[in-house]
């Protein structure tokens, strides 16, 4: 499976410079680290996340077979959050020019996150002495949406 681009045509000929595989996740260590995730956030600070394709570098991570786990850091304070009267607006999203994480909450739970899943690959090997099973992606947030990829 592979990603388009947005704005390259279908039939665009020759190769397309702007698509990637897809993530390819390892499912125990994906689940090792959303336990570990859960225990250092709380579990409902971890949320069940819609794969996605705008990973375009990510996959080149695993080359050689390195199993890698993928998740995304909610970045939007909760005040921005709530301000948006029913959520019609979209928060701007990484790599847009009004990409503006509250820096404040999402410093910490982003250095919290990789901390604690770094613990748990290098204490408990590359599965995390995880189980199969948990979907691939999750958010591990300050707030809701505007995710920073990690």
């Amino acid at each position: 499976m592979t990603g388009r681009s947005r704005g390259v045509p279908p039939n665009a000929p020759g190769p397309n410079p702007f698509s990637a595989p897809a993530p390819p996740v390892s499912p125990a260590l994906t689940a090792a680290v959303r336990r570990a995730h859960e225990t250092s956030l709380g579990a409902a600070r971890v949320l069940d996340a819609a794969p996605a394709t705008a990973t375009e570098d990510f996959p080149h991570f695993a080359a050689g077979g390195v199993e890698t786990a993928y998740c995304l850091l909610g970045t939007t304070g909760v005040r921005e959050w709530r301000a948006r009267p029913g959520r019609g607006d979209p928060v701007p999203p990484n790599h847009a020019p009004g990409f503006a994480p509250d820096v404040r909450t999402a410093l910490p739970t982003g250095v919290t996150a990789l901390a604690a899943a770094a613990r748990q690959v290098l204490d408990g090997g590359p599965g995390g002495g995880g189980n199969a099973g948990q979907g691939p992606g999750w958010v591990a947030g300050a707030g809701g949406g505007g995710e920073a990829e990690s």
